[in-house]
């Protein structure tokens, strides 16, 4: 969206009737959808916000600063905002975090018939509804059961709700249920919603299939962001230049000291450079094709780290299980490179076993740290998929390069 689109957005939203924005924002990235509230005022954004379904509610107000969260909050409707308040603080990735509060409940106690006459007589608020599943409470509002929309229509009016509605477990999922998990259940049962309560049993909200499968998508394309050096895992090109631009170098800056790092290594080999030039062509492909080794490690042991397959106690298991992986792998593309070198340096055999064996050997090395390092950095409360891929590509470019030019040093020059 060009900054023209943008601003037409704005001006458009500013005016429409509150309902209309709400429908229209929606269908929006939440992060754009943040922008727009951030800049409308707050009476006219509360006012689109108490009509937007809760789930995009909370979405919409997380992306932004926290006083202007609470500035909408503070002019939003009572009951909309003490409700938003309340889901705000559930993390995001949980099943209070992606649950809707629009659904329908009613005392075990009422006759299907009263249960009707209450649809027809809220019919126009209801329409917005996840209506498919009724849902029975206590009088302490603990959730007894569940029925389809149907079975009202197979029943006389003077039968009790409790007489139609099925028992819930395991068809219920606590509030803290991760989107993991959650996935996990709808795999399992086919339903399209399931209820979700506190410890208690008491009813809290209703989690959707769909809302899983997107919390899960957009999850990964943070992923994917973070792994890419996008530093909060968010950002569009239609986010302002400068917000962008200092995003990247916050990234950028720190690896400048990296790369620093990783070629030193060539200027304390100098020497070995200047007699055998042969290596400044071959050195970028060992450190690249570990490199790309490593970041195979990086990416299992983040997807593991990501469905709780691991923890940071599995670093061994992690560690035996990549070397085997390296090993296999090193000593396969080390005879190609092998093989590679010596159709390009026929004439110098002693360099094309020594680039294959380098690369077997950081090979191990790379997958080695690349499976480790998410663990590592999840330990001390780092995010792994931030930061895993700058160092990995430091310390692998230090294996690689400390590992050809020490070789060459012993094996040619001495040799020579």
């Amino acid at each position: 969206m060009s900054d023209t689109d943008r601003e037409e957005l704005f001006r458009l939203v500013a005016v429409v009737d509150p309902d209309l924005s709400a429908d229209l924002l929606e269908h929006l990235p939440d992060e754009l959808v943040a922008d727009v509230l951030s800049e409308l005022d707050e009476q006219v954004a509360a006012k689109i916000v108490d009509e937007m379904d809760s789930d995009e509610q909370v979405d919409a107000l997380a992306k932004l600063e926290p006083e202007e969260t609470e500035a909408i909050l503070d002019e939003m409707t009572p009951e909309e905002a003490r409700d938003v308040r309340e889901r705000l603080d559930y993390p995001a990735e949980s099943a209070a975090g992606v649950m809707i509060t629009e659904y329908l409940a009613y005392l075990e106690t009422m006759t299907i018939g009263e249960i009707i006459d209450d649809l027809r007589a809220n019919s126009d608020e209801y329409k917005e509804y996840e209506v498919r599943y009724l849902y029975s409470i206590n009088e302490a509002g603990l959730l007894t059961g569940v029925a389809r929309m149907r079975a009202l229509l197979m029943r006389a009016p003077n039968t009790r709700f409790r007489d139609i509605v099925a028992t819930l477990d395991p068809d219920k999922v606590l509030f803290d249920e991760d989107l993991d998990d959650l996935n996990d259940i709808f795999d399992r049962v086919d339903h399209m919603a399931v209820p979700v309560v506190d410890t208690t049993g008491k009813l809290l909200g209703v989690v959707q299939r769909a809302a899983v499968e997107e919390a899960i998508s957009e999850r990964e394309s943070r992923n994917l962001m973070k792994f890419g050096g996008i530093l909060g895992g968010r950002e569009l090109r239609s986010n302002p230049l400068i917000g962008r631009t200092f995003r990247r170098l916050a990234f950028l800056m720190p690896n400048v000291l990296l790369s620093y790092i990783a070629v030193s290594v060539i200027g304390f080999y100098e020497p070995v450079i200047e007699k055998l030039t042969a290596l400044a062509i071959f050195l970028p492909m060992v450190a690249n094709l570990s490199g790309a080794a490593g970041n195979q490690a990086v990416a299992v042991s983040i997807r593991e780290l990501a469905l709780g397959l691991i923890d940071e106690r599995d670093m061994f298991l992690v560690w035996r299980k990549e070397i085997l992986v390296g090993v296999i792998n090193g000593i396969i593309l080390g005879l190609m490179l092998t093989l590679v070198t010596l159709t390009m340096r026929h004439e110098q055999p002693v360099l094309a076993g020594l680039i294959g064996v380098s690369y077997a050997l950081t090979s191990v090395l790379a997958v080695t740290c690349g499976g480790g390092l998410p663990l590592v950095l999840q330990r001390i409360g780092v995010d792994p998929a931030m930061l895993s891929s700058p160092i990995l590509t430091t310390l692998t470019d230090l294996f690689s390069f400390a590992t050809v030019l020490t070789l060459a040093a012993t094996v040619i020059l001495h040799a020579g």
